[in-house]
């Protein structure tokens, strides 16, 4: 009996009916070439596979090896699961368009040999016998980039028979595809930050240091605890185009045991906005954006993490009219309806939508990140600064000119071209030009003066019962 791991013993056994009549006798009956029976542990903890990343890879059965169409092999998001995606080849006997799901359990050395024992997961797999399975492999390095391992399968649930990495039951070469993944580099002006949030925070883009490849996570919100959070891994496979605003990329897409080849097209927005619209995941890298068709896909919106700000649009003092929330108009300034935007003027990144409740002036103020313009349509991305703000992290402010004055609109997720600006979104309202900031200025001049004058006025009559006095 041999301990090969602590999830795997192997043994070999006597005939059943032995005449010899003490059990040591017995076990001498035992020849060195009685065949290794496998016992696994039940509930095994899996280990690391010994070999993860991409791979393309060809098979062999009997003695015709299939290798066009080309199959492909990927690491899951946990370090013990890997996917073996087998196309079918017309010549080759045996070859079939298969998925597997492969977990490895354990994996130990014998000599110069390398084992792996795992557990195969697929619609063929119905019993254990069907689904455990040994393995030995090897690395090997061709030069020039040509990197992998030659992996023999065995026949059943036990390690018979396995002696060479050429010649086996289904014998496979993968090669590995990083080097060739390694060389796609993402544009500067993306890399420039390596954290990027939606506007509402709800998604996380991460960049890793190397500017190749990003991680996509979700932010849990209140009530989500325990749902699936599962992040998903974007690496840089081909740039297809590449401009000083945009750029055309094919990722390799990957999500728990699910991975595929997703395109995307990258705009440049501002120097701290960017956008992003990804396309379907498909099998082959060919094929990405071959069939992409950027119209079925809403736009992304991403702010830098550091919060920089910049300059806000349209510097000035307006005078608001209409103010609609969430498509029902309020008219009560005490209930939401404010009565100017000012933008610009104290700070050149703030944004101040002002109103009269009670006496008393009330702001909302909000800090400018980044703006653009499409055609006659103004974005731009702004978050709260003032606790009288609306609760959102971020908001994108979409206007409009025309000649009635200014249509804006907010919206909390995403700057979606579908909204039709001073009608539609969370916040929907119209201005019209009021004053540019001097005339604020000269606003806040007169405020200030009729504050003086009013303390002035109060400490005279303070004072007058004095000199009566005398």
């Amino acid at each position: 009996m041999f301990e090969r791991h602590t999830n795997i013993i192997e043994f070999k056994q006597s005939r059943y009916c032995s005449p010899h009549p003490s059990l040591r006798q017995v076990c001498r009956s035992i020849g060195a070439d009685a065949p290794l029976n496998t016992m696994i542990r039940v509930r095994p903890t899996p280990v690391p596979c010994p070999f993860r990343g991409r791979f393309t890879f060809n098979y062999r059965r009997s003695d015709r090896v299939c290798a066009d169409p080309v199959s492909r092999a990927w690491s899951c998001a946990d370090p013990w699961s890997l996917v073996l995606q087998h196309q079918a080849c017309p010549d080759v006997a045996g070859a079939e368009r298969l998925s597997e799901t492969l977990t490895c359990l354990a994996t130990w050395r014998n000599h110069d040999t390398h084992f792996m024992f795992g557990k195969l997961n697929s619609v063929k797999t119905k019993t254990d016998a069907d689904r455990y399975r040994c393995f030995i492999y090897q690395p090997f390095d061709l030069g020039g980039g040509q990197q992998g391992f030659h992996v023999v399968q065995s026949g059943d649930s036990t390690c018979q028979g396995l002696q060479s990495v050429h010649v086996g039951h289904k014998v496979m070469n993968l090669t590995n595809e990083r080097r060739r993944l390694a060389k796609c580099r993402l544009p500067e002006w993306l890399t420039a930050h390596h954290e990027w949030h939606r506007v509402d925070s709800r998604l996380r883009f991460h960049i890793f240091h190397k500017n190749h490849s990003i991680k996509v996570s979700h932010e849990q919100g209140p009530g989500q605890e325990g749902q699936d959070d599962e992040s998903t891994k974007l690496i840089c496979s081909q740039i297809t185009e590449l401009s000083e605003n945009s750029a055309q990329v094919v990722f390799h897409h990957s999500r728990g045991c699910t991975s595929g080849y997703q395109c995307a097209v990258l705009y440049r927005r501002d120097r701290h906005v960017v956008e992003i619209k990804l396309g379907d995941v498909v099998p082959s890298p060919e094929a990405a954006c071959q069939f992409f068709d950027e119209t079925r896909h809403n736009f992304t919106t991403l702010v830098a993490a550091s919060h920089p700000s910049h300059p806000c649009p349209y510097l000035g003092r307006h005078a608001v009219i209409g103010v609609q929330r969430e498509g029902r108009r309020v008219r009560d300034a005490c209930s939401g309806a404010f009565s100017t935007l000012v933008m610009g003027c104290h700070a050149s990144d703030t944004l101040e939508l002002r109103s009269e409740c009670r006496q008393r002036t009330e702001s909302s103020e909000y800090r400018c990140h980044g703006s653009w313009q499409e055609n006659n349509t103004h974005f731009l991305v702004a978050s709260p600064l003032s606790r009288s703000s609306p609760s959102a992290r971020r908001v994108c402010f979409i206007s409009m000119a025309t000649g009635d004055g200014l249509h804006f609109s907010t919206l909390q997720e995403a700057c979606y071209r579908s909204v039709l600006p001073g009608q539609e979104g969370s916040l929907a309202f119209n201005v019209t030009i009021n004053g540019d900031c001097r005339a604020e200025a000269s606003t806040s001049g007169s405020r200030s003066a009729a504050a003086v004058t009013a303390v002035s006025w109060l400490l005279l009559l303070a004072l007058l019962p004095l000199f009566s006095a005398r």
